[in-house]
């Protein structure tokens, strides 16, 4: 399978995946040539356990892909009232 192009997401929870397609469509509005989360079919997005991130990243499991890889870090803290 020819993967040029592909894009893969990597999230934590299903919130983050909310967030990065809010702002994607942010995005998108003012730059069309951002790739369109909710119908571009070159996107996937992979849910994964917050321990389990460490190991994708360390091990360097995507490294067959021969692709290039952006890491966006976040970190729950609960909110200051």
């Amino acid at each position: 399978m020819k993967n040029e192009g592909f894009f893969m997401r990597f999230l934590i929870a299903v919130t983050d995946i909310a967030a990065f397609k809010d702002l994607n469509k942010a995005l998108h509005a003012e730059d069309n040539t951002f790739p369109d989360l909710e119908s571009d079919e070159r996107v996937a997005f992979i849910i994964l356990g917050g321990g389990t991130l460490k190991h994708w990243v360390n091990e360097n499991y995507l490294r067959a892909l021969n692709r290039r890889e952006i890491h966006i870090y976040d970190r729950d803290v609960p909110a200051m009232l």
